[in-house]
């Protein structure tokens, strides 16, 4: 069985141990506590989800509706 370099980048144990600092993946965004700490997280967690800020969440939902109402497939307006 071969191994694609992410997926044994994955699976090694010295890479799952790593601590890496949670990041938004849309505009770099580091993810802080109260305190304004940085959180981190191991590194075969984080390759494994895709982060983003409360900020670009609602963005990316926004667009999401607007793309919905420029598609629209319906002859009626839905405004």
């Amino acid at each position: 069985m071969t191994l694609t370099p992410d997926e044994a980048r994955k699976s090694d144990p010295r890479v799952a141990a790593m601590v890496v600092p949670i990041v938004c993946d849309r505009c770099g965004a580091v993810k802080r506590n109260t305190d304004g700490q940085t959180l981190m997280t191991s590194l075969k967690w984080r390759l494994t989800r895709r982060m983003v800020c409360p900020t670009c969440f609602e963005t990316e939902k926004t667009m999401e509706a607007l793309d919905t109402v420029v598609n629209w497939d319906s002859d009626e307006v839905p405004f």
